[in-house]
Order: structure tokens, then C-alpha cells, then sequence
């Protein structure tokens, strides 16, 4: 459940001091960075004196003093939090700075954050690591409400990664026209591993930039910084409305030359963008100002899709400029998509309108087929060689009438039974967006009711601790977790791991569960079950569906290659009779040392390959014994709980 004003009586507060100091400030650039704090139903408020202040929370910086790994401030949970300046008029450029390792951001409340002459975020960072679980927040700021970049990444190899941001409503106030400095609702520069899913953004305008509403390029390249980069996101069941234009992406930092490249590998599916249109939000100041347009692509981006969206726009359907020439945009998908054609359709000023600019900028730059989607009023013989489109007429009074939604008057943006668009699509389902998703992924962004599921953010088989154990880690704190719902089967041999042999070490400041073993595990191939409905959060929304984590054992393969050879030899041989060992130091039976007992293990496999395996038929595991689920308070005594206890 996300707070809100209102719980701010019931809220202990912390007030930066003035003199640009935080309420909040993590330590950094020391050897070793502040580490394994929760604030939970904090009030952070900027400084009595309403004096200009960068940061509210300030977890790292963007500074390079913070240049190596250890000194990333890391493991924070800010839940159910309150974040304002102490008066709405007062200059608050951030609400967290997000220069951290691994941070959950929770059901806050972030308003009123703005400074004009500079970017201001609910939430902003460049130099930090993740991962990063922001869930079922309220945020509201000026210039972009949640930034990834536009300073250094100074860590080697290192940029914000494994970012999940959902169930989020991104706002600002239309009070703000004229008043505050507005750019974007969500903006990349830098980040890989990004999803983006079941959020609602609305309201920008054209003011410090053009008011588009996503933005996703990269910023801040350098040479001696080869790593920062854009990639791998996905964005998907999100509503983008009441905004000047909806989407550009843009391949490359030009201004400080990086190669092409470095922006790829982005997946925009099944979104909503309603009401992207010149009036009022780019004509509110300016009745000359451009507005309107749904996707602009520049600067070459690789490997784009763009599928199964529904965009109720004013102007150009795609916009594509000549640095497209020089860097072209490989591997781009356009299918299945419903938006209005209006005068410019998909529109280059090199070739124009339609099959040209597609041919030249898509076709030959390898890309999928422009086909199944609607272009709404578009002049059909302008796409003739790219058949599969279709091009219904705008209707006399309502432009939409001839595409055949439920209720376009109210937003209802489905498809009607007697739609010709209905089942339509390359894989049989309505063209535009399917709404189910949606529906559910946002149907409690408005409200910050929690109606969100629990989900898996990470798995791994522990190989290098002192015994054998399966890491789960989960999006927020859940509860019912036994050892009866961790089903474990050995798909080499088809045996169950006996229920009554596991135990469960559940972290509730991390969210994470360890799943450890009485006896060593047996060589194998293994898959971990957890059944749909055995894990909750405290509100009751059950894990769904079944999620599975597959890992493999093979005793003397120190290095995890699946192969026993002379390369694990070696490690065993470094490390004999040495104690405090792991497996991957050769103690392959995890008594801490290695001895003749682990080398006899590793003479036993050598030059086996242990290869990936289909499920051999499951055996019934035997029914867990009482008390078998160990809650373990050893991860929690490392954290300092910061707790307003509402």
C-alpha cells in the first residue's frame, strides 16, 4: 500500500538542515560505502529556511570520487516513505539521488520537486549499480520524474542495471504551466536490463524541451567510459497520456561521439499512448509549436520493436531524421500497431511519405516487415509495396469511427466484436494493444492500492559459499513460503528432493529466501518449483504462475564448465590441505577444507561432462516434516531499520 499526505501526522520527520545539506546522506567515496539501512514511514522534508537544495536522499553521488565497486553505497529499502520540500514554492531539484547498489524504492509519495534552470527527478542517478525495485510509488517532479543519466558512470564496467520500475504513477500537476521547467515523465541515458511494465504516466507539455513524454538515448559518453550504454529495455502494459508527443529514441551520444551501437535492444510492446496532441500541450504557450507526434527515431538505435501499441495521435505516425543516413537503425520492428496516419504518416524528409522513407531506413537496414498495422486516415497508395497495412478512412465527426473501438469517448480503447481489426494481428490476437494486461498491471497506480503480485527479481545456485544453497529473491516482502512449496527435482535421475531435507532462511529487509540442504546434493541437472499461490505478499496477492529456476551439481568442477578436467585439478591442487575453503576452491563435499576426500570425489568424475538434460519423470517428494521452514534473523541484525512504524 503506497502512503500519502494525509500520513505524514503519523510520520516521524527528517528535515535537511539548509545550507544544501540532505535530510539523508549515505557515506561514499570512502574505501567502503554505507551499507544495509531501511527507512520505513519517514517523512523527508527539505529545509525550514525554503533555501534551494540539490538532494533530499543522497544514496552515493555522480561525482568520480566514487570510481570502484566497494565504495557504492548499497543495499537500501525506502518503503512507504513521504518526500516533499517544506513549502510547494521552495527549489527542490531531487527527491533520492540513486547513485547506489541495490535499492527498493516502495509505495512513497514524491511531490512537488522542481527547480527551474536545472533537471529536477523524483528519482535520478548515473553512477550507481542497482539492481533497483521501484514499485508502486506516487512521483511527481519537474524535468523528468524518474532519470537514469546525464552525469559520469565512474565505476569500471558498471551502470545502473536490473532496474524494475512498475506499477508507478508518474504525474505533474497542469498548475505547474508555466511555472516550472517541464521536459519529459521518464527519461533514459544510460542503463541496461530495464523494465519498465504496468506504470502510468501522465501529463507533460511543451516547456524546457518539446514535451515528449519518453525519452530513451544515451548521454554522457566518453572514451575512457566505453561501458556506458542503453540497452536491453522493455516497456510494456504502460498508459502514456496528455502529452505533446509520445516517444523518441535516440542511437547515440553525437554531441560526444559514441559509436553506433551503444542504444539497442529495446522492446516497446503493448502500451497505451492517449491524447498526443498539439492542443493544448504544445499550443498552451506557443500556437505555432509542433505537437503530435508518436514515435521519432534518430541517431541510428538498434534492434527496436515497436508492436501491439494503441496511439491516439495529431501528427506524424513515425518521424525519422537524416542522421539516419550516415547511422541507420538496424533490425527495427513495426507491426501490429494502431495510430492515426494525419498528414506525414511515416515520414522522412529525405524521402517523404511512406514506402520510401520505409524501404531505405527499415527494409534495407535488415529490418522485420512493416505490416498489420493501422494507420488511421493514411493515404493507402503511398504504401503500396508494403502490403498488410490497412488504412481505414477517418470518419466526418469522429476521425476514429471507421478503426472500431468499444468507446473511444471514454477512453475504451479495445476493440468492438465488429471490429475488421479484431484477430487480426501476426499472431491472431486484436491489432493495437491487448487491454487485459493493462488493466490488470495498472489497476491500482492511481489509487497506490497494493494490487500487485509478488514476483521473482533474481535466482542463482550458490556454488562459492561454505555449503550448497539456492538464492530466491523477491520483488517486495512475502510470507507463506515452506519448504513444502520449494519443489526440487533432479532431472538427470528424476528423484525429488525430500521436502524434509530443506530449510528456508527468509531475509524480510531484502526480500530474499536462502534455500539450503541437509546433505550435500547428488551430480545432476536440477530444477527448483515453486507452485502458483505458495508465496503472498501481506496483502494477499499470490505469486502466479508457477516459476521455475534450473541449475546443475557436479562434483570437482571447481570452475562451474560443466566439465571435470585438469583445469579443476588445479584449483584443487592450489588450495590442498587449505581450511575456510569453498567449491570453488575444490572442497566439493563443503566440510571447509580440501583434502584427499575432495580430490577421491574429483577422480571419481574426471573428463565427465555433465550435458543439460530434459526432465526425467518426477518422483513424489515425501511430505515436509513440522517446523521444517527456518526463519533466520542473521541478514537483519546488519541492518539499521530507520522506522516511522505506521
Amino acid at each position: 500500500m503506497r502512503v500519502s499526505p494525509a500520513d505524514a501526522v503519523n510520520m516521524p520527520r527528517i528535515q535537511s538542515p539548509g545550507s544544501n545539506v540532505p535530510a539523508i546522506q549515505a557515506q561514499y567515496g570512502a574505501a567502503v560505502g554505507a551499507h544495509h539501512f531501511r527507512f520505513l514511514g519517514i517523512e523527508v522534508v527539505g529545509p525550514a529556511n525554503n533555501t534551494d537544495l540539490v538532494n533530499l536522499m543522497e544514496l552515493g553521488t555522480t561525482d568520480s570520487v566514487q570510481n570502484t565497486t566497494a565504495m557504492i553505497p548499497h543495499d537500501f529499502v525506502i518503503d512507504r516513505c513521504y518526500f516533499h520540500p517544506n513549502a510547494n514554492t521552495a527549489q527542490v531539484r531531487r527527491a533520492i539521488a540513486l547513485n547506489a547498489g541495490a535499492t527498493d524504492i516502495t509505495g512513497c509519495y514524491i511531490e512537488e520537486i522542481h527547480q527551474n534552470g536545472s533537471d529536477s527527478q523524483a528519482i535520478g542517478g548515473s553512477n550507481g549499480s542497482g539492481p533497483y525495485n521501484i514499485t508502486n510509488n506516487f512521483l511527481e517532479a519537474a524535468s523528468e520524474n524518474i532519470l537514469f543519466g546525464g552525469s559520469g558512470s565512474y565505476v569500471p564496467n558498471t551502470i545502473p542495471s536490473n532496474i524494475t520500475i512498475k506499477g508507478n504513477y508518474f504525474y505533474k500537476p497542469t498548475s505547474w504551466m508555466g511555472v516550472w521547467d517541464v521536459k519529459n515523465l521518464f527519461e533514459l541515458k544510460v542503463g541496461k536490463t530495464i523494465d519498465v511494465e504496468g506504470n502510468i504516466f501522465e501529463n507533460n507539455w511543451n516547456s524546457a524541451q518539446d514535451g515528449t513524454a519518453i525519452v530513451l538515448k544515451l548521454d554522457q559518453w566518453n572514451a575512457a567510459r566505453p561501458w556506458q550504454v542503453t540497452q536491453d529495455v522493455t516497456f510494456k502494459n504502460n498508459i502514456i497520456r496528455h502529452s505533446a508527443n509520445a516517444m523518441a529514441i535516440q542511437g547515440r551520444d553525437y554531441t560526444n561521439g559514441s559509436p553506433l551501437g551503444n542504444v539497442k535492444n529495446l522492446n516497446i510492446t503493448n502500451n497505451v499512448f492517449d491524447d498526443i496532441n498539439k492542443a493544448p500541450w504544445a499550443t498552451w504557450k506557443d500556437g505555432t509549436a509542433i505537437g503530435g507526434n508518436s514515435l521519432y527515431l534518430t541517431q541510428g538505435p538498434q534492434n527496436v520493436t515497436f508492436t501491439h501499441n494503441t496511439i491516439i495521435n495529431s501528427r506524424t505516425t513515425i518521424n525519422l531524421d537524416s542522421s539516419l543516413v550516415t547511422y541507420p537503425a538496424s533490425g527495427f520492428m513495426y507491426e501490429n500497431n494502431i495510430a492515426a496516419h494525419n498528414t506525414y504518416g511515416v515520414f522522412s524528409s529525405q524521402y517523404g511519405t511512406g514506402d520510401a522513407t520505409i524501404t531505405n531506413f527499415f527494409d534495407n537496414q535488415g529490418g522485420a516487415p512493416f505490416m498489420k498495422n493501422v494507420l488511421m486516415g493514411g493515404p493507402s497508395n503511398s504504401y503500396k509495396n508494403h502490403p498488410g497495412n490497412y488504412f481505414p478512412a477517418a470518419g466526418a465527426t469522429d476521425p476514429w469511427s471507421n478503426v472500431g473501438f468499444v468507446d473511444l469517448a471514454h477512453g475504451n480503447y479495445r476493440l468492438a466484436a465488429t471490429s475488421p481489426y479484431k484477430n487480426a494481428a501476426t499472431d491472431g490476437t486484436d491489432l493495437g494493444a491487448n487491454f487485459n494486461p493493462i488493466t490488470t498491471a495498472t489497476a491500482g497506480v492511481v489509487s497506490g492500492a497494493d494490487v500487485l503480485a509478488p514476483y521473482l527479481t533474481g535466482t542463482s545456485f550458490d556454488y562459492a559459499g561454505l555449503r550448497q544453497a539456492v538464492n530466491l529473491a523477491f520483488s517486495e516482502q512475502v510470507i507463506g513460503l515452506t519448504a513444502s512449496d520449494v519443489q526440487m527435482q533432479n532431472l538427470t535421475t528424476g528423484a525429488a528432493v525430500p521436502a524434509g531435507s530443506i530449510a528456508i532462511a527468509y531475509d524480510s529487509i531484502a526480500h530474499t529466501a536462502r534455500v539450503t540442504f541437509s546433505s550435500v546434493l547428488a551430480d545432476g541437472n536440477y530444477r527448483v518449483t515453486i507452485p502458483p499461490g505458495a508465496v503472498v505478499d501481506p496483502t494477499g496477492n499470490a505469486m502466479s504462475p508457477a516459476v521455475t529456476f534450473d541449475f546443475f551439481v557436479l562434483a570437482g568442477d571447481a570452475n562451474h564448465d560443466r566439465t571435470v578436467d585438469l583445469t579443476d585439478f588445479t584449483f584443487l591442487a592450489s588450495n590442498f590441505n587449505g581450511t575456510g575453503k569453498t567449491f570453488s576452491d575444490g572442497d566439493f563435499n563443503y566440510d571447509g577444507k580440501v583434502d584427499l576426500t575432495d580430490f577421491t570425489m574429483l577422480a571419481a568424475n574426471f573428463n565427465r561432462t555433465l550435458s543439460p538434460s530434459t526432465p526425467a519423470a518426477l518422483a513424489a517428494a515425501p511430505a515436509a516434516r513440522a517446523g521444517s521452514t527456518v526463519f533466520s534473523g542473521d541478514a537483519v541484525s546488519r541492518d539499521r531499520l530507520v522506522d516511522g512504524l505506521i
